[in-house]
């Protein structure tokens, strides 16, 4: 399993017993999640990684609405360095 995924794991797993997140929140999370990894937006962490993951994504026609709701949801991730 690649570290990033390992981390992420991880860190869904400390919000659902730590946090008691709801799981429609934490599907969110790995729905985010996905669709940033579709794009190798986890190959280096950085917000400008992010970013250009934003671009793919908006080039395959997803609308802004829904990149506006995949981005919070990778912020949240601890390992990213923003």
């Amino acid at each position: 399993m690649h570290a990033t995924k390992e981390l992420f794991e991880e860190f869904i797993r400390e919000r659902r017993y730590l946090r008691n997140l709801s799981e429609k929140t934490l599907k969110h999370y790995r729905e985010s999640y996905r669709a940033f990894e579709k794009e190798g937006a986890w190959e280096n962490l950085y917000k400008q990684s992010l970013l250009a993951a934003i671009v793919k994504i908006r080039e395959r026609g997803v609308k802004a609405g829904g990149c506006q709701r995949l981005y919070p949801g990778c912020l949240s991730l601890p390992h990213l360095a923003c």
